[in-house]
């Protein structure tokens, strides 16, 4: 299965309307947060907060959106401030409690404004800059050799992890790999503990090299090669047991998640087969 991602290009009218439905679920949020803050000061009050967002929801239903001062909401669907209180606000109340993230936040506008849009469209530069790249690989050649990197392992580098993270090697991979049914071609990754970047590719002597150093100067057979040459000559004569087949990632359909369709507050949801 090949799946495209696809940005909808939308009018004046449709921008408001969707930045209307996210203020309406960021001010549904923020209102349930107070709540539950609200109501953790009475010690007699031990029910969870799942049942008392579900209290909540049923009395935007029935009272609040039946009010005038409030008839702005019945213009958005209520699957809007259903998915704020009983998912968003659900999970970062469990994962608050689970240890897993820190206390809740009041969800704010002003708090993204300056950098959201540079950040987005830089995501969109590379994401094209590694569509166009693996594209052109995909084209030219039909077998493909890949080394597999510990992404995060070297994420985990203080002095690397800024860097590594904001070039999406991750994706560029996905990427080609992906493209194996379109184009025909076939990608294959060798073990990452191979020593291809220390070897000498000419007499095979292995040799500790720093990262800094861009020159590979064999110990053995005096052999000065760029590194990155000697990287890939190696992986070419890699031996069998250290490659196997890329295959795409499995991503399984059924997640526990809204649909895009439900987070839309559409009715139109595909059911699944009894």
């Amino acid at each position: 299965m090949y799946s495209l991602k696809l940005e909808l290009k939308l009018n004046n009218k449709e921008r408001s309307r969707l930045a209307g439905g996210g203020g309406f679920s960021r001010k549904v949020y923020n209102f349930g947060l107070s709540l539950l803050v609200w109501s953790w000061g009475f010690e007699g009050i031990k029910a969870r907060e799942s049942k008392g967002l579900t209290q909540m929801e049923k009395v935007f239903t029935n009272h609040v959106k039946t009010k005038a001062e409030y008839a702005g909401m019945k213009q958005y669907p209520s699957a809007i401030y259903s998915s704020a209180l009983l998912w968003n606000l659900a999970k970062a109340v469990e994962g608050w409690r689970q240890g897993e993230t820190g206390s809740p936040q009041y969800k704010s506008k002003k708090s993204r404004d300056s950098f959201t849009g540079l950040k987005k469209s830089g995501a969109n530069i590379r994401s094209d800059l590694w569509q166009k790249t693996t594209k052109a690989i995909s084209r030219k050649y039909y077998l493909i050799t890949s080394e597999d990197l510990n992404s995060f392992g070297r994420i985990a580098n203080s002095k690397l992890a800024k860097y590594i993270g904001s070039i999406g090697l991750y994706d560029c991979s996905r990427m080609g790999i992906e493209k194996q049914a379109l184009y025909g071609t076939q990608v294959e990754v060798v073990d990452r503990w191979f020593p291809w970047w220390k070897t000498c590719y000419k007499c095979g002597h292995v040799q500790p090299i720093p990262l800094p150093k861009r020159v590979f100067n064999c110990g053995a057979c005096k052999n000065a090669i760029s590194r990155d040459l000697n990287a890939a000559i190696n992986l070419e004569h890699a031996p069998p047991d250290r490659v196997r087949w890329a295959t795409p990632e499995f991503t399984p359909a059924d997640k526990k998640m809204p649909s895009s369709l439900v987070e839309a507050g559409s009715k139109r949801q595909f059911k699944r087969n009894a």
